[in-house]
């Protein structure tokens, strides 16, 4: 078995109709459409003051990059 970083979760699709239009009836929205322009906002203003997660810190510290490169740290630090 291979393991992911994002675990799967099964939630049946009219539960997830349900649950949209419930929400599209709370903030006043009136069409499907019009429901999706607001959640792509809003999951990209969420993205935006999200905070980064150790594992991505780590992806992107220069020593990650420097491994996964084959170049070595001493680059990256000073080291001669």
């Amino acid at each position: 078995m291979v393991a992911d970083e994002y675990p799967i979760v099964l939630i049946p699709g009219r539960r997830v109709a349900q649950a949209a239009e419930e929400l599209r009836d709370v903030l006043g929205i009136g069409t499907v459409d019009e429901f999706l322009d607001w959640v792509d906002g809003a999951y990209q203003r969420m993205l935006a003051a999200s905070r980064a997660r150790p594992s991505d810190i780590v992806r992107e510290s220069p020593q990650a990059m420097a491994s996964s490169q084959g170049s070595g740290i001493d680059r990256h630090v000073g080291v001669t």
